[in-house]
């Protein structure tokens, strides 16, 4: 959708080449964009709240569970499981995802994590990254910079 390419815009603008952006919310969505600039694309999973809402309507036995930091790997109860699976499989997603990008593209990436859950994942991310909870905000005022300089310079054109 048009939020990926906002992050991607800010990302690319903001940050070297190539980048790699994970917009943590309803969905995880990953966006690739190129050392010219361009937007090759990405990846888009289930969000955090997504998997344990479906675990908790689909599986008759499965409570609902709110997001917080896991206390280790291994869960001690049914809630701290779920907790831990929703958590730490996003960072693993999130480090394995974007290790795959970097051997496709045979070269390293800037990773560059944003979203309303990115506070819950990215400390327990391995690979280095940045955490950028503006990274939305800034394309949308970067998009909006861009398109409302155009109009006066096709004015000052025609002058």
């Amino acid at each position: 959708g048009k939020d990926r390419l906002v992050d991607a815009a800010a990302a690319a603008a903001e940050y070297p080449l190539p980048v790699v952006t994970v917009d943590l919310g309803t969905a995880t969505t990953f966006n690739v964009v190129d050392e010219q600039h361009r937007f090759l694309g990405g990846v888009i999973c289930a969000g955090l709240s997504t998997q344990l809402r479906a675990l908790n309507e689909k599986c008759a036995q499965l409570p609902p569970v709110r997001l917080g930091p896991p206390q280790g790997a291994i869960g001690t109860d049914t809630q701290s499981c779920m907790r831990n699976g929703a958590v730490l499989g996003a960072a693993a997603l999130i480090d394995g995802i974007t290790d795959r990008i970097e051997a496709q593209l045979g070269r390293p990436v800037t990773l560059v994590v944003t979203g309303g859950l990115s506070r819950f994942v990215a400390p327990y991310c391995r690979r280095s990254l940045i955490c950028d909870p503006q990274l939305m905000l800034k394309g949308l005022a970067l998009i909006y910079r861009r398109n409302a300089a155009a109009p006066a310079e096709e004015k000052h054109k025609k002058a």
